[in-house]
């Protein structure tokens, strides 16, 4: 399912992996982030890129942790943050959360069109396949913003390591990349490292619909008293209005 702003987009197949290789990386990129995101230095430049990395060393069989919840559209500021980033993991394996740093992985070329470079090249706007690593990080607004305080607040908006959820009180209206990490153990042994790109909206919320019926009488502007002498039926009169 969706939420609106929120676009959500599933890719379904089944890869055997061979047991030669240690590490597999299954990842994603695309171009371009918002440029009006506020925590990012360049943010129109800094191309999207999220990943799964497999620890196979070990040739175990695993299910990647799933996460329970779509990001949600947009905060309020001066209201605390409750959301849970949490994840479920079928096997019973032990999740460990953090914030990261947002990967870029891609480029700009193929954007203008026939001439800029191959779109679906390493450094174009929609690698296919996806650049091999190492990846770079996005570039954060220092030094109110960085990877592990993406949103800043009074309190600091946090992740709890062991439940994924997100916490704190944003004080600033903007766009707000964010990265969280989901490492999965197995008997004290990293089996699985899984992160997600989002971005968190912190928007205006004060209210512009004042709710009014029209009444007898009204008790602290919230409950609406109506006289009525033998009818059963009362009709209500709606007097709502937009406040300018």
């Amino acid at each position: 399912g969706s939420l609106p702003g929120v676009q959500v987009f599933y890719y379904c197949t089944t890869i055997t992996l061979p047991q030669s290789c240690s590490d597999w990386i299954i990842g994603y990129g695309q171009c371009c982030r918002n440029s009006t995101i506020t925590n990012l230095a360049s943010p129109s430049s800094s191309d999207q890129y999220v990943y799964a990395m497999i620890n196979n060393q070990n040739g175990v069989c695993n299910n990647s942790p799933s996460f329970t919840n779509l990001p949600v559209p947009y905060f309020c500021p001066g209201q605390e943050i409750f959301y849970n980033h949490g994840a479920v993991d079928i096997d019973g394996d032990s999740l460990v959360y953090e914030f990261t740093s947002p990967k870029i992985g891609g480029g700009l070329a193929g954007a203008g069109g026939p001439g800029s470079g191959d779109p679906n090249g390493c450094q174009g706007v929609q690698p296919i396949p996806g650049c091999a690593p190492p990846y770079t990080n996005v570039r954060f607004r220092s030094p109110v913003y960085s990877f592990d305080q993406p949103m800043a607040g009074d309190p600091i908006v946090s992740i709890d390591t062991f439940t994924g959820l997100i916490t704190g009180v944003p004080q600033t209206l903007g766009q707000f990349v964010v990265g969280v990490s989901v490492k999965e153990y197995r008997n004290g042994v990293l089996i699985n490292t899984l992160n997600r790109d989002f971005q968190f909206n912190v928007e205006d919320c004060e209210s512009t619909v004042v709710a009014q019926i029209q009444s007898d009488n009204t008790v602290n502007d919230q409950n609406y008293l109506f006289t009525t002498c033998g009818e059963q039926t009362i009709d209500f009169v709606n007097e709502s209005f937009l406040e300018a």
